[in-house]
């Protein structure tokens, strides 16, 4: 399997639901959500990314 990526951003609809959240994490889906992790920054070399917390 082909690595994925999941962002959250901070919203008012209170997404994502903890449901969400717990299927990602039964399929070993890392999930970085800037409202507990801060700023997310993804960089690219234009073959790949790389995910960087910010803080």
């Amino acid at each position: 399997m082909k690595n994925k990526a999941v962002l959250f951003l901070l919203n008012t609809f209170g997404h994502p639901a903890f449901e969400t959240l717990q299927r990602l994490e039964n399929f070993g889906i890392h999930t970085l959500r800037t409202g507990e992790s801060g700023g997310i920054k993804i960089v690219s070399d234009g073959n790949n990314l790389k995910i960087v917390n910010k803080q």
